[in-house]
């Protein structure tokens, strides 16, 4: 019986300036995933997280920084790269409200494409994805810890807060951590900000006045809430998944933005799915690579990091490479007759963008192969070195020749 493979990426987003690129050269999205469909067709699922919502062309395309809508035609391009499911619990899901997240899903079933950690009822009891293989039931989990309420403002319902996996209330949180030292009188500028210009005014005003654009953030604990009917929720769905499952990966959004190290709510929402019963974590949203650690005996990423984006945008911060990504792949060997996991490597994958706003996914083997010798080269292999050592402390040196690299073994 053959092994199973199980890969994930990191953030897949199609932000406004490469939307806006493709649309006015008439070209399709395939191209971002050329180089990496040899490597994506290497596995027998792989997991994406889908950063944008599908609400149509009327709902206008991604013109804000921190706001997305993605043609249909990316769900196209998802399909056609081989990746198998995409989880859609994030802080954009409802960046064209409840209207064009159930739009989303609609255009997703339309094209086959699984997803979890959004759904079009109110009143599923089941709120995860269970997948067979060759008898081997895996159980996908997906939650987020907001909705960027602060940014959009838009609240569910109560008819509607059953449409998306929530970690707590969506107006939970700080905007930034920067913002919680401000003093009174700065909150309330912040404010009357907020309510006077859009976040991209906001950006490039600062960009004008040579501020700093974005600063790291880390979620607090404080961030938190009182309500801990959210946690049991989310509790309770790990134990169903597991009740119906040989296997459950959680596929988690939290943590801060551009940040070198998981932050306290992080740690206890990684520790206390842990405790819950899941049997691997897969986290996103920090944009940046970050560690790789087992919390007893469960493997954890915190954040594996942009899979797909737009380099040159206004809010990112590049001290941590966030062009650089991670794919970790889970391998599950039959012993005793029953699937196991076996083994974990990872392949390192960078986003290119270039002067036209185009974007492409490449591993770095691939660039590696095409990189003559000297300074590029040099530092390729530097940059891979670096997002080497911050998923886990290097003890060896590592061969970026090869595709996977191991990371973990029973």
């Amino acid at each position: 019986m053959k092994d199973l493979k199980i890969s994930f990426t990191g953030d897949i987003m199609f932000e406004r300036q490469y939307v806006k690129a493709c649309l006015t050269a008439g070209k399709s999205f395939d191209a971002m995933f050329e180089h990496v469909k040899k490597l994506i067709g290497e596995s027998d699922y792989v997991v994406g997280n889908l950063e944008t919502v599908c609400a149509g062309k009327e709902q206008k395309y991604s013109h804000e920084i921190y706001s997305f809508n993605s043609p249909d035609s990316v769900i196209d391009a998802l399909k056609q790269s081989g990746i198998s499911m995409v989880t859609t619990a994030n802080n954009h899901c409802l960046d064209r409200g409840v209207p064009g997240l159930l739009r989303t899903l609609e255009e997703l079933d339309k094209r086959g494409l699984d997803h979890t950690g959004t759904f079009n009822r109110n009143n599923e009891k089941e709120k995860f994805l269970i997948r067979d293989f060759f008898g081997f039931k895996i159980a996908f989990v997906s939650y987020t810890y907001g909705t960027n309420y602060v940014e959009n403002r838009i609240e569910l319902k109560d008819s509607e807060t059953g449409c998306i996996n929530l970690l707590k209330p969506q107006k939970s949180g700080k905007i930034t951590a920067e913002e919680e030292k401000a003093n009174q009188l700065r909150k309330t500028l912040v404010k009357i900000s907020q309510s006077l210009f859009s976040s991209d005014i906001r950006m490039k005003i600062k960009k004008i006045l040579r501020l700093r654009l974005n600063v790291p953030v880390t979620d607090k604990i404080s961030d938190g809430y009182s309500d801990k009917t959210y946690l049991a929720e989310f509790a309770s769905q790990i134990q169903k998944a597991k009740q119906v499952s040989d296997f459950v990966f959680l596929c988690v959004h939290t943590g801060g933005q551009f940040n070198d190290k998981p932050g306290e709510f992080s740690e206890f929402i990684m520790n206390y799915s842990v405790r819950n019963g899941v049997d691997a974590i897969i986290g996103h949203h920090p944009h940046v690579v970050q560690k790789f650690n087992q919390i007893n005996s469960v493997p954890v990423f915190y954040s594996l990091g942009n899979f797909s984006f737009s380099p040159g945008s206004l809010y990112v911060l590049h001290d941590l490479l966030p062009e650089y990504s991670v794919m970790p792949h889970f391998y599950f060997s039959k012993a005793e007759g029953k699937y196991q996991l076996k083994k974990i490597t990872y392949s390192i994958l960078k986003t290119i963008e270039d002067n036209k706003n185009m974007v492409q996914v490449v591993p770095v083997t691939d660039l590696l192969k095409k990189t003559k010798e000297g300074l590029e080269k040099q530092k390729l292999i530097s940059d891979a070195n670096f997002i080497a050592e911050r998923l886990c402390p290097v003890v060896k040196q590592l061969d970026f020749s090869v595709s996977e690299i191991e990371l973990y073994c029973k």
